[in-house]
């Protein structure tokens, strides 16, 4: 009797914890939200979305396609310690530089591509299908450089992911594919209002082509990502002097080597030592800080996950344009957890953010 007291107690002080957060986080975004809706009215944000399509936008980056193989489980195996699944279905996204570039041309008119790949006839029809059809693709074959698939195997019932394949790590292009990515950017860079560098650490992005971007004056937005294929050597510290960068906590903290300075602390740390004025740095269901000049935040605006993966390019393609347009800096971490919020209902980068989906988020925010 009394293990069953205790038990049933137990179970009440759990029920008020996450009564409590819950509540917390209801407060916490409402506060966030009222203070917001005194500066900024929801048609005023739309309308500088939607001036978002006059620019000219190019994209350059990795491109990677991400495979989900959607299992259920069977049962243990007979003579292995091991889960069997059985496999279900199985589908292919678009992911790296080529999501980035679908989620820029739902806003933007003008769109181009630079990505490595083969050009045999079973990759375009992919890349054809799977693309914006706005986006001009510049595809430079290498064949030291193929494409990289990220196979996640994932528990069907609850889409949950059991584990992560990758057909290939890092493969660095040829010195004469670098050289026609580099002459394409001297004869094409100035041509753009703003330049997305979307550096997954997987090869294209070489010495030589980051130090030609880095030599065009145009507005540069950088996310040097940290993954598993290329821990400790991808940070944003191999950029210097650019516009804007969006960044996980890890990806601040990493490169700086600090685990226990405040996330503002470390942005303002990072910003003096790339010289880049715009820091947006997220933080899963803790929102978003973003620097410039002062520290803004923002909280999250939906826990409802169906999947992370992905939502990160999302917020650098959108929020990158806004930064551009020189919008007042409050605008940025609002919008940016606006489109992450959208972006954590996909699955993968199976969909772009839709212009339509992301207006109708804010205006039943700011209600």
């Amino acid at each position: 009797m009394f293990k069953k007291l205790v038990l049933r107690q137990k179970i009440m002080n759990l029920k008020d914890d996450v009564g409590n957060s819950i509540n917390k986080f209801q407060n916490k975004t409402e506060d966030y939200l009222n203070k917001f809706k005194n500066k900024f009215d929801a048609k005023d944000i739309i309308s500088i979305l939607d001036s978002l399509n006059d620019l000219k936008v190019l994209v350059i980056g990795e491109c990677i396609l991400d495979e989900y193989v959607f299992c259920d489980v069977m049962e243990r195996a007979k003579k292995e310690p091991i889960l069997v699944f059985k496999h279900s279905y199985t589908e292919l996204y678009a992911g790296g530089v080529l999501a980035i570039a679908n989620h820029a041309a739902n806003f933007a008119d003008n769109v181009s591509l630079i990505t490595s790949a083969s050009k045999d006839e079973k990759t375009m029809n992919f890349l054809r299908g799977k693309l914006n059809s706005k986006i001009l693709l510049n595809i430079f074959p290498d064949m030291h450089n193929t494409v990289l698939i990220k196979r996640r195997y994932v528990y069907s019932y609850k889409n949950t992911k059991v584990f992560e394949v990758y057909s290939h790590s890092n493969y660095e292009i040829s010195n004469t594919t670098e050289k026609e990515i580099i002459a394409y950017l001297k004869d094409n860079m100035d041509h753009f209002d703003v330049v997305i560098v979307g550096d997954f650490g997987h090869g294209l992005i070489t010495s030589g082509i980051r130090e030609t971007i880095l030599s065009k004056r145009k507005f540069l937005a950088i996310n040097a990502q940290t993954n598993s294929g290329n821990l400790g050597y991808n940070y944003i510290t191999k950029y210097k002097n650019f516009d804007y960068t969006t960044l996980t906590e890890e990806e601040l903290r990493l490169p700086l080597q600090d685990s226990k300075s405040g996330v503002g602390d470390l942005a303002k740390t990072l910003a003096g030592l790339i010289n880049c004025k715009k820091i947006c740095t997220t933080l899963g269901t803790r929102g978003i800080i973003y620097y410039e000049d002062k520290i803004h935040e923002s909280p999250v605006f939906s826990r409802y996950v169906v999947d992370t993966v992905g939502a990160g390019d999302a917020i650098l393609a959108i929020t990158a344009m806004l930064a551009y347009k020189k919008v007042d800096p409050e605008i940025i971490p609002f919008v940016g957890n606006c489109v992450g919020a959208l972006a954590i209902r996909i699955m993968g980068n199976k969909e772009p953010i839709n212009p339509i989906d992301l207006n109708r988020f804010i205006t039943n925010l700011l209600k």
